[in-house]
């Protein structure tokens, strides 16, 4: 994993927060997350998102109980829909931490051309010495169902 992470688990289940904390990971709640069919997904694919944009977190795993409940109850129609549904989710967690990313990299392009505009004003080896900084936002996320 990452130096110094810093996790989050977006689900409902009692047993898999309390497995959270064992390892440090931070539970957090997801508005209409019912850990059932009516679960709310979109919800924890936003909260997952804030949770590795917002507030600096590295690591964000998403259950989604839906998925293992289908399999349990022999429902292979909903277990489809439900994969769908994930697969949906997933789809719009990557384009928001792509579009996050887009934006950080242009707010650090300008960073990066004020830092080389300074350069040019110093001696050269001044300017071996100094590094540029870096603008590459790095998450990991993880859907179990």
């Amino acid at each position: 994993m990452f130096q110094d992470s810093v996790s989050c688990i977006c689900m409902l289940l009692c047993h898999a927060a309390g497995l959270g904390m064992s390892f440090d990971i931070v539970s957090l709640d997801a508005p209409g997350a019912t850990g059932s069919y009516d679960s709310h997904f979109a919800s924890k694919a936003a909260v997952a998102c804030d949770a590795l944009i917002s507030r600096g977190f590295d690591f964000a795993l998403v259950h989604v109980k839906a998925v293992d409940d289908t399999g349990h109850d022999r429902l292979l129609a909903m277990k489809v829909k439900f994969l769908e549904v994930i697969d949906r989710m997933i789809g719009h967690i990557l384009v928001r931490l792509h579009d996050t990313e887009q934006l950080h990299y242009q707010l650090h392009q300008a960073e990066r051309q004020a830092w080389q505009d300074r350069l040019v004003l110093e001696q050269p080896e001044q300017q071996q010495q100094q590094e540029q900084p870096d603008s590459t936002q790095r998450y990991a996320i993880c859907i179990t169902g």
